[in-house]
C-alpha cells in the first residue's frame, strides 16, 4: 500500500496504483546459474514457475579446496581455495545476534520504536516479551531476540519497528553499489491485523536518520498479510512511495506508456506467496543493486526459494537521464531499512529478529544443508575477520543447521557463488 507523510509527520494510506498483467522473458540468473522458465501461460497461482538449472557455480579456478579448524559454533575456521576475490573490509557492516547491549552499540544508525518507553522500544530480549505469544527462538545457538512493537503513533514511536543503516555521501561511491541482508524474522501471534493491508519488512530511501523520506524511497512489503494460517500469508510485493507518478522502480506504472509498470524481466510489483512470519520463524535474504539505470536488481530469497527477482532502476541518483523520465532524488544520502511500518498497531503488535547480517557488497560465506544451493533449505551467515583471494577466515554460526553433513558456499562480489564444499559440523 502507498503512503504518504502529512504535515504532522505521520504516515497515511495513499491511494493504490494500478497493477499489471504477469509477464516474464524466458530466462534469468538466479544466484549465478541461469535459469530456465516456462513459457507465459504455463506458470501456476504462485506467479513463479519452477526454474531448471543449466549451469553450476564456481568454475574457472573459483572453488574451495579445504577448510582448516574445528567445524563447531563460534570457531575460527579458515577456508582455502581460489578466485574468491578481495573484500576491502572482511566483516559485514553489522553482524546482530542480539549478543551485545543494545543495537545502537552493535552497530545501527537507529533502532525504532524508541519513542514509546522501555517496554516496548526496540531492544534485545528474552522470549515472551511483555504482550508477546512468541515463546521460542529459530534455534538454540541464540538466547534473546531483536524486537520492538507498534504500540503507539509517531515515525520513531509506534509506527515502524525497524532497524537502520545510514549510507552518507552515498553518490560518492558511483554505481553500482549494493545491499545485503540476511535475518531470521516472526511475527507476534496476535499481531493486531485489521483494515490496514500494510506492513513493510525493507526500505531504500533518500537521506539519513530512519527512512521513509518520501517521495525519494521505495520499500518491500507483505501484501495481504492478515491471518496467521498460510492460504492467508499474502505475498511478496515491491513498491515506490513517489507522490508524482514518477517512480524509480520499473515495475511501478508512471503513466508514461504501456509498459512501464513492468521490469526488465516483463515483471510488475505482484510477487511469490511469502511464508507467513505469523506460523513460524523464516529465513530471508536481500540482495540489491543499486544503480540508475536498467541493470539494478531487488532478489528476496524466502527459505532458501527466490521468490522476488525484479530487474530495473533501483535508485534516483542525483542527476537521472533515463528516456522514462523517472525521477532525481535530492542528495546524495541514503540509508538502508530492515522492517518498517505497519497501519496495524497495538500491544501485542510485536516484530521479532535473529541473526541479522547486514552488508554493502555481494562477497559473502553461507553454510548450507545441501550439495547444491537450489536444495538448501537453510542457508545461515558465516562472519568473516579476513578475506584475500586465496583464503578466508571466519567465526562459525552453525544457526539452525545441525551438527553433521553440511555445506560451505563462498560469493564473490558480482554474486557468484562456488560450488558447494562439504564439512562435518562438530
Amino acid at each position: 500500500m502507498r503512503m504518504r507523510r502529512t504535515s504532522s509527520g505521520l504516515w497515511v494510506p495513499d491511494r493504490v496504483r494500478r497493477m499489471s498483467p504477469l509477464r516474464f522473458r524466458n530466462s534469468v540468473a538466479i544466484d549465478g546459474q541461469m535459469k530456465i522458465f516456462p513459457p507465459k501461460g504455463s506458470l501456476g497461482l504462485t506467479g513463479i514457475a519452477p526454474a531448471l538449472s543449466v549451469g553450476g557455480g564456481g568454475g574457472g579456478g573459483f572453488a574451495i579446496s579445504g577448510t582448516s579448524g574445528t567445524l563447531s559454533h563460534n570457531s575460527s575456521v579458515t577456508i582455502s581455495g581460489a578466485g574468491f576475490g578481495t573484500k576491502s573490509t572482511a566483516a559485514p557492516k553489522v553482524y546482530d545476534d542480539a549478543s551485545g547491549s543494545n543495537p545502537l552499540a552493535t552497530g545501527w544508525s537507529t533502532a525504532w520504536p524508541d519513542g514509546i518507553n522501555s517496554t516496548y522500544n526496540m531492544a534485545y530480549r528474552t522470549l515472551p516479551v511483555t504482550n508477546g505469544s512468541v515463546s521460542t527462538l529459530p534455534h538454540s545457538h541464540v538466547s534473546k531476540a531483536i524486537c520492538g512493537c507498534h504500540n503507539g503513533s509517531g515515525a520513531n514511536a509506534g509506527q515502524s519497528v525497524a532497524l537502520h543503516y545510514d549510507r552518507a555521501n552515498f553518490d560518492a561511491g558511483g554505481y553500482p553499489q549494493y545491499t545485503f541482508c540476511s535475518y531470521w524474522e516472526r511475527t507476534d501471534n496476535n499481531f493486531p491485523f485489521g483494515d490496514q493491508d500494510n506492513y513493510k519488512v525493507y526500505d531504500w530511501s533518500e537521506g539519513t536518520g530512519g527512512g521513509y523520506n518520501l517521495p525519494y524511497n521505495w520499500y518491500i512489503e507483505y501484501y495481504n498479510l492478515t491471518g496467521n494460517t498460510q492460504p492467508e500469508a499474502g505475498i511478496w510485493n515491491l513498491n515506490d512511495d513517489d507522490e508524482d507518478g514518477a517512480y524509480v522502480l520499473e515495475c511501478v506504472n508512471n503513466g508514461s506508456g504501456p509498459d512501464h509498470d513492468l521490469d526488465q524481466n516483463g515483471h510488475n510489483a505482484n510477487w511469490d506467496e511469502e511464508n507467513s512470519p505469523l506460523v513460524a520463524w523464516k529465513k530471508v535474504e536481500i540482495a540489491i543493486k543499486l544503480t540508475t539505470d536498467h541493470t539494478g536488481y531487488v532478489k528476496v530469497w524466502d527459505n532458501g526459494v527466490l521468490v522476488m527477482d525484479y530487474l530495473g532502476q533501483t535508485d534516483g541518483g542525483t542527476m537521472t537521464t533515463l528516456s522514462n523520465k523517472r525521477p532525481s532524488w535530492d542528495t546524495g544520502d541514503r540509508q538502508d531499512m530492515i522492517g518498517g511500518y505497519s497501519g496495524n498497531r497495538g500491544s501485542s503488535a510485536w516484530r521479532y529478529w535473529c541473526d541479522v547480517y547486514y552488508d554493502q557488497t555481494l562477497s559473502r560465506v553461507i553454510l548450507g544443508n545441501a550439495s547444491t544451493l537450489g536444495a538448501c533449505t537453510k542457508k545461515e551467515m558465516q562472519v568473516p575477520s579476513a578475506w584475500a583471494d586465496g583464503s578466508i577466515t571466519v567465526t562459525m554460526k552453525h544457526g539452525a543447521i545441525p551438527t553433521g553433513s553440511a555445506w560451505l558456499y563462498v560469493y564473490k562480489a558480482d554474486g557468484t557463488p562456488t560450488a558447494g564444499f562439504a564439512v562435518t559440523l562438530v
